[in-house]
């Protein structure tokens, strides 16, 4: 099944929107703090892979994400960045600028052109890297 079109990736937003304003405006704020300073208008991509899932590796569910996306065949399309690692980064541009506590607080990801995705996004685009949108889009 396809992922749904931008279209309906829209209504599907503004209906959730709706019932989660609040949430979506604080992971909003989230998003503006950890790509602050950040050049977004660059022209080369931060690195080759499609994402970089910053997780904390000391979270059974966020393991479970990372193996369950691994086994899906997702290496080598996403970086896996655990947060809870000594050599984690927050300034590293692959990072987006997130901030250790930005990462805890929601589901995080940097697109290979500096975007940092917070929440329910991450897990779209970590699905459609996975090969199986359409688990996601039948869950909206």
């Amino acid at each position: 099944l396809p992922c749904l079109p931008r279209a309906a990736r829209s209504n599907a937003a503004a209906l959730y929107s709706r019932s989660m304003e609040r949430p979506l405006r604080a992971r909003a704020q989230l998003r503006m703090e950890a790509g602050e300073g950040l050049d977004l208008g660059r022209k080369s991509p931060l690195f080759d892979e499609q994402l970089n899932l910053l997780y904390d590796s000391k979270c059974s569910v966020c393991r479970w994400e990372v193996d369950t996306l691994t086994s899906l065949g997702a290496t080598g399309k996403i970086i896996f960045t655990d947060i809870e690692s000594t050599s984690f980064d927050p300034s590293s541009a692959e990072n987006g600028g997130v901030s250790y506590e930005a990462a805890m607080a929601s589901m995080t990801a940097v697109t290979r052109d500096g975007e940092v995705l917070v929440g329910v996004p991450v897990f779209e685009a970590l699905y459609r890297q996975g090969g199986v949108c359409w688990v996601f889009s039948r869950g909206r």
